[in-house]
């Protein structure tokens, strides 16, 4: 959703819709290639919690190399369809996602509060990749969007965090 928005902001003119699905395709490919990769990279921890305990790799649906092949393969096939739909540098920040994601993001959040902030990098990426593929560059207009996804997830983080069962759901009856 973000990828298009910030396709359609950066647009002038006709919006190419077509190209614009191309370019949220890549994206979401991408991002199914990473979270699958998250999954394989925290397929141990992810079987002593309950939330993920029943997930393919720590349930043993799926083997470890499934997921690994599985994830690399969507993110490669994502870069090359960003590479080949909108460019180097839209595929460059859809491979800087996933990459920030998995070597910064994922190893820290078992160690520290920071891990919020630095996740907060790649979540900021894809509206950037929408815009840079509707202009063909990297100007003020992708960094005012960037900024306002990098700051509209702490709110969000926290008010997920704080949504213990109960607390912050209405009562019923």
């Amino acid at each position: 959703m973000t990828t298009a928005a910030g396709y359609y902001m950066g647009a002038r003119g006709t919006i190419g819709w077509l190209h614009m699905v191309h370019v949220v395709f890549g994206t979401m490919l991408i991002a199914a290639g990473t979270a699958a990769l998250n999954h394989y990279v925290e397929r141990e921890s992810d079987g002593y919690m309950r939330r993920t305990a029943l997930r393919p790799l720590p349930s043993g649906v799926l083997q470890p190399r499934e997921a690994l092949v599985f994830g690399v393969v969507l993110a490669v096939a994502g870069a090359a369809d960003l590479y080949v739909a909108a460019g180097a540098l839209a595929s460059g920040l859809g491979i800087a996602t996933c990459l920030s994601y998995l070597l910064a993001y994922t190893p820290l959040k078992k160690r520290t509060v920071w891990a919020t902030f630095v996740g907060a990098f790649p979540g900021a990426i894809p509206p950037v990749i929408g815009w840079v593929a509707a202009t063909g560059s990297l100007d003020r207009g992708a960094w005012l969007l960037f900024g306002i996804l990098f700051l509209w997830q702490f709110p969000h983080f926290h008010a997920i965090a704080l949504d213990v069962p109960g607390r912050l759901r209405p009562r019923r009856g």
